[in-house]
């Protein structure tokens, strides 16, 4: 769900906008933006009404489905300034994806005599994900081999589960992640 965020093991960071408007008639007052997993985000001393306000947060982004959830509230103000009612709220979720295309190069042997012969074995995994993703279009490339290597290829040997020629999310330990 959400958008698909590149993960590569050096990390990456995330930037959410949050985006509050006074959609009501009358100005409010310390308008504070929070979100779930990120704390507080902002605090506008005032918002007039059809007025809008931008907030952003940067963290690092995580491998596998993120979800977070901002709130934010303020306090109606009356014609004379002092507060009139009680504060208003609203609430909106955001998504997103974490995923890192891990390649695993393994050679059949330790060590090699000159002219023997040694088989690679390139593993390609999806890192991060959720259930139902799928990288399409896949394709290694290796200094050593001519053209690329994509599935059911000129070098496709197997290991693809369901034969559909994607990289499917499979979480096999039921941690989320794949």
């Amino acid at each position: 769900p959400g958008a698909v965020i590149a993960v590569p093991n050096g990390g990456a960071t995330v930037t959410w906008t949050y985006t509050v408007t006074n959609t009501g008639n009358l100005t409010l007052q310390n308008v504070v933006v929070t979100d779930d997993k990120e704390g507080l985000i902002c605090t506008i001393p005032t918002l007039a009404p059809g007025a809008t306000h931008t907030c952003t947060k940067t963290a690092p982004a995580i491998l596998g489905a993120y979800t977070n959830l901002a709130t934010v509230s303020g306090q109606p103000l009356g014609e004379n300034g002092t507060p009139f009612g009680l504060p208003v709220t609203d609430a909106a979720p955001a998504n997103y994806t974490g995923i890192f295309i891990n390649v695993e190069k393994m050679a059949d042997k330790t060590v090699v005599c000159p002219g023997e012969k040694v088989t690679y074995t390139l593993t390609v995994r999806m890192l991060g994900g959720a259930p139902g993703l799928q990288l399409r279009d896949i394709s290694v490339q290796d200094n050593n081999v001519v053209g690329a290597m994509m599935p059911y290829g000129l070098n496709w040997v197997g290991g693809d589960l369901n034969g559909n020629g994607y990289l499917d999310f499979i979480d096999n330990n039921g941690d989320g992640r794949s």
